[in-house]
């Protein structure tokens, strides 16, 4: 009888142990999902991640003091919409309504105060289309 109370008992705490290791197991799942997640966001483009192929050959129209920026760009990413704050278009460019084709990165500036734009941008390879 003693034998048989020690078997139970152990059966148990091994069952208890299984169950507390496949919880910490999907903890560890949804915590690398999140920081996935997070990554997308950060990145701007909620699921669509930036590759540098995607950043050649964009084109856009340049507007000059609108939603609080100095100059900004509407693009047209495949099918995304977006409007960047370019850190470094040249004087030359900075004319509202001008179409332009250029290549682009991401940058880690800060934006103007009250300035509301998707991304931070600097150009490179501006032509007039």
């Amino acid at each position: 009888m003693k034998w048989f109370l020690i078997s139970i008992v152990g059966l148990f705490i091994s069952c208890a142990v299984c169950k507390e290791k496949k919880s910490n197991g999907n903890a560890a799942n949804s915590e690398e999902l999140s920081t996935e997640v997070l990554d997308t966001i950060v990145q701007g483009d909620f699921g669509r991640p930036i590759s540098e192929d995607a950043m050649i050959g964009i084109e856009g129209i340049v507007r000059v003091n609108k939603n609080g920026c100095p100059v900004l760009i509407e693009m047209v990413e495949g099918d995304l919409f977006s409007i960047v704050y370019p850190v470094n278009l040249a004087v030359q460019f900075q004319v509202d309504g001008l179409k332009i084709g250029f290549t682009y990165t991401l940058n880690s500036a800060m934006l103007v105060d009250g300035c509301q734009a998707d991304k931070i941008i600097s150009v490179t390879d501006v032509k007039i289309k």
